[in-house]
């Protein structure tokens, strides 16, 4: 397991606060994964913010942004340029509530296992509850309209419930509508515009 000292990770967050095209974040971004693991990726802390650049990459290369960066400030998490205008986004994650990466990685979890069927329809039912309980945290923080949403849903389900899936979208995101500019999906490497 390699770890990424203090001073690598605040020269990593420099370099992803400074504006570069979408593909530049992603690879940057699956660069330090490759060299680290994902065993370190997900049990060192203080490295939540390649996350927020792995989505922020993501929904800017769906969204044809022309740039992207992370903003070392406490909010918001990143900012899009698109059409020479800056967006500005927290970022979130929909998964399965109390699942524990760093203990997955720990125990193995790169090991091909078992996912059977009936998982992925239960895993696919979850989805408007992983989506209301991402957005109750940042609901609470109290943005102010001066910024947009984008939940990333962590969700396989393998296309066998996704029309039901994005159905569930609306109702699921409904208590963050009125707290942010737009508030966006991030599934499927597509990014959905839930509201308005």
């Amino acid at each position: 397991m390699n770890h990424l000292t203090r001073n690598e990770i605040d020269t990593l967050i420099e370099r992803l606060s400074e504006w570069q095209t979408p593909c530049t974040m992603l690879a940057e971004v699956e660069a330090v994964v490759k060299t680290i693991g994902s065993s370190s990726l997900f049990n060192q802390s203080g490295l939540a913010f390649l996350r927020d650049a792995w989505i922020a990459g993501k929904i800017g290369e769906v969204r044809n942004a022309e740039k992207v960066r992370l903003v070392s400030d406490n909010w918001p998490d990143f900012e899009l340029l698109i059409h020479s205008k800056v967006e500005a986004f927290e970022a979130v994650e929909a998964d399965h509530p109390g699942r524990r990466r760093g203990v997955e990685y720990r125990e193995g979890f790169d090991e091909v296992a078992d996912d059977p069927l009936e998982d992925w329809i239960a895993r696919a039912d979850q989805a408007a509850t992983w989506l209301q309980m991402a957005c109750q945290k940042k609901v609470e923080k109290f943005y102010g309209h001066r910024v947009n949403l984008v939940i990333y849903l962590n969700l396989s389900e393998y296309g066998i419930r996704q029309s039901e899936v994005e159905a569930c979208f609306p109702s699921a995101t409904e208590i963050v509508k009125d707290a942010f500019e737009t508030v966006w999906i991030l599934w499927k490497q597509r990014a959905y515009r839930v509201w308005p």
